[in-house]
C-alpha cells in the first residue's frame, strides 16, 4: 500500500513539471533546429561571397600585367627578341632590366604570389621568370606548366590548377602551388602566376563559422584548387556528382552521414565556391537544450520523489491512524470485547454443566466466541477469503437461529479466488446492514446473494438482497454519507466497511448502492488481487 500512496504521490507532484518541461525542450529542438539551418544558409552564403571577392582579386593581379604584355606591341617585341637572340645586345639588357622589374613588383609586394612567368614562342625555350630572371626550359626546376600549357586547349584564355613544384637544393621537398594560366600574343604566348596556397588557406580558415565545415574552391574540372581543412568525409566525395549546377543550398546524402552544401559559381572563371557543413552541426544546439532538459527533468524527478516520499510517509501514517479508529468504531460496543468474550466462554462452560451436553445455546456461544475471536485479532492483518467467508458463516449461524430461518445466504464463488487476501470483517456489517434493514421487515421469507469474482487484479464483490429496498430520497441521503469524511447514518456499518475499504485500498474500492423500494438492495465493491 505504502507503494501505491508514493506512485499517486509522485504522479500528481511530477506530472506538472515534466510536461512544460517535455512540451518547451521539443519545441526549442524543432525550432533551433529549423533556425540553424536558415542561419546556415545565410552565413555559408554571405562566406562564399567574400571568399570569392579575395579569390578573384587575387587572381585579378594578371589583370594589369595582361594589359601591357599582351596590348603593347612594342614590350611584346621587345620580349620576343631578348626570348629568341642568343646574344642579348645592350638595348636589349636595358629593355630586359625594365620588364624585369615591372615583373618583380607585384610578386615582391603580395606576399601570397611565389612567381611570375612569362613566356612568348622562341626556339630556345627561354622564359622570363620573377625569381631567375631570363631563363631556358631545359636547366629551370619547374616546366611543368609550360607542358600544361601545350597540353591545353588553344580556345581556354584562362585556367587554375594545384600542383607541386621541386624546390631548389638537394634536399628538397616539393611544394604545393595554386597556378593561373592566361594567354597573351594572340593565345601563343602565356603569363603564368603562382600562388602560394597555404596564405589564402588560412584566411579562409578564419572565415568559417561551423564545427567541422570545410571551404573549397574547385576549377571548372571539379579539382580542388584551395580547401581550408581536409576533413574524412571529403576523401570519400565525389564532387562531379554533388555539385549540381543551378542549385544554391541543398543536402548531399553520404553512406556515413548527411551534408548541407552551398555553393556560388564564378561567371568569369567558371570556379565553383562552396561551403560543406556536417548535417550534425543542426544537432549541436539542440544538444545542449536537451541535456538541460534532461538536468531539468532529473531534478524534478528527484524534488519530486524526495516530496511524494514526504507526502506517502505523512499520508501512510494518517491512513493507519484512521483505518485503526475506524476498526475500533467498528469492533467496539458500549461493553468491553475482551469482557464479552470471556463471559460467553464461562456462560458456554456453565450451560454445558448444566445441561450435561453441548445443546443449541452452546452452539449459537461457540459462533459467537468464534466471530469475537477473529475480530479481536489483529484487526489490521490480512486474511484468506476463505478465512472471511468462515467468520461470515458463523454469524449467519446465530441469526439464523434468532430469526428463526427467516432468510437463506447464497455464496457464489469460484474456489480458485478463496487464497486471495482480504481485509477482515469486509463482508459481515454489510450482511447484517441487509438484514436488519432490508429482510428483517419484510414479509415472506428473504434471500440474500454473496457473488464474489475475480475480474484482472480485483475481486469483484456483490452482495443483493430481495428484502424492502429504499426511496430515492433515502437511496441519495445514504449515497451522500458514504462520500462524506465523517457520514453519519443508522447503517453504521455499511458506512465504517466503506471507509475501512478507501483506507486499505483507495478510491476505487468504494462502495457503490443500488436499490428499488420494494425490491431490495445491491452492494457493489471491489478490492484488489492479492495472494
Amino acid at each position: 500500500m505504502k507503494n501505491t500512496f508514493f506512485m499517486k504521490h509522485l504522479m500528481m507532484f511530477l506530472l506538472p513539471l515534466l510536461i512544460p518541461i517535455i512540451i518547451l525542450g521539443t519545441l526549442s529542438i524543432l525550432i533551433s533546429q529549423s533556425y540553424l539551418k536558415e542561419d546556415i544558409n545565410k552565413n555559408s552564403v554571405n562566406l562564399l561571397k567574400q571568399t570569392k571577392e579575395n579569390i578573384e582579386f587575387i587572381v585579378s593581379e594578371t589583370d594589369p600585367m595582361m594589359l601591357v604584355y599582351d596590348n603593347d606591341l612594342k614590350i611584346i617585341d621587345a620580349l620576343s627578341s631578348i626570348m629568341r637572340n642568343r646574344s642579348l645586345s645592350h638595348e636589349d639588357l636595358i629593355s630586359f632590366d625594365l620588364l624585369k622589374s615591372f615583373l618583380n613588383a607585384p610578386a615582391n609586394a603580395r606576399q601570397y604570389i611565389d612567381s611570375f612567368y612569362i613566356y612568348l614562342p622562341n626556339d630556345n625555350g627561354r622564359f622570363i621568370s620573377s625569381k631567375q630572371g631570363l631563363s631556358e626550359l631545359k636547366s629551370y626546376d619547374d616546366t611543368q606548366w609550360f607542358e600544361q600549357f601545350q597540353r591545353q586547349d588553344e580556345h581556354v584564355k584562362l585556367w587554375i590548377e594545384s600542383r607541386y613544384i621541386k624546390s631548389i637544393g638537394q634536399n628538397a621537398e616539393q611544394q604545393r602551388r595554386v597556378t593561373i594560366y592566361q594567354r597573351i600574343n594572340n593565345g601563343r604566348g602565356v603569363l603564368v602566376l603562382n600562388i602560394l596556397p597555404g596564405y589564402i588557406e588560412n584566411i579562409l580558415r578564419s572565415l568559417s563559422t561551423f564545427p567541422d565545415q570545410c571551404i573549397l574552391v574547385v576549377n571548372e574540372k571539379n579539382e580542388i584548387v584551395f580547401s581550408d581543412k581536409q576533413p574524412a568525409y571529403l576523401t570519400s566525395l565525389d564532387l562531379a556528382s554533388i555539385l549540381p549546377s543551378g542549385q544554391t543550398f541543398y543536402t548531399v546524402k553520404t553512406p556515413d552521414q548527411s551534408l548541407i552544401v552551398t555553393q556560388l559559381t564564378s561567371v568569369r572563371y567558371g570556379w565553383k565556391y562552396i561551403s560543406i557543413v556536417p548535417q550534425s552541426a543542426l544537432y549541436q544546439v539542440p544538444f545542449q537544450i536537451i541535456k538541460i532538459t534532461i538536468w531539468l527533468l532529473l531534478i524534478s524527478f528527484i524534488l519530486g520523489s524526495m516530496l511524494a516520499l514526504y507526502m506517502t510517509q505523512r499520508s501512510y501514517s494518517e491512513r493507519r491512524y484512521k483505518l485503526q479508529a475506524s476498526q475500533l468504531m467498528a469492533l467496539q460496543s458500549q461493553i468491553n470485547p475482551h469482557f464479552l468474550f470471556n463471559t460467553l466462554e464461562t456462560l458456554n462452560w456453565e450451560t454445558i454443566a448444566l445441561t450435561g451436553r453441548p445443546n443449541q445455546v452452546t452452539r449459537i456461544i461457540d459462533n459467537l466466541s468464534e466471530i469475537l475471536r477473529y475480530s479481536l485479532t489483529d484487526p489490521e492483518e490480512s486474511v484468506t477469503l476463505d478465512t472471511e467467508i468462515s467468520s461470515l458463516e458463523h454469524y449467519l449461524q446465530i441469526q439464523k437461529y434468532r430469526y428463526e430461518d427467516k432468510f437463506d445466504v447464497v455464496l457464489d464463488y469460484d474456489s480458485t479466488v478463496l487464497h486471495w487476501k482480504v481485509m477482515k470483517l469486509m463482508l459481515q456489517p454489510i450482511v447484517e446492514n441487509s438484514i436488519y434493514h432490508g429482510i428483517k421487515e419484510k414479509e415472506g421469507p428473504g434471500r440474500i446473494k454473496i457473488k464474489i469474482r475475480q475480474s484482472g487484479p480485483y475481486l469483484d464483490i456483490v452482495i443483493v438482497d430481495n428484502g424492502l429496498g429504499m426511496s430515492r430520497e433515502v437511496l441519495q441521503l445514504i449515497r451522500s454519507n458514504l462520500n462524506k469524511e465523517d457520514g453519519y447514518s443508522q447503517h453504521i456499518g455499511l458506512l465504517n466497511t466503506n471507509k475501512r475499504l478507501v483506507l486499505a485500498y483507495g478510491e476505487t474500492s468504494r462502495i457503490t448502492i443500488r436499490s428499488k423500494e420494494g425490491w431490495g438492495t445491491a452492494i457493489y465493491f471491489k478490492v484488489p488481487a492479492r495472494a
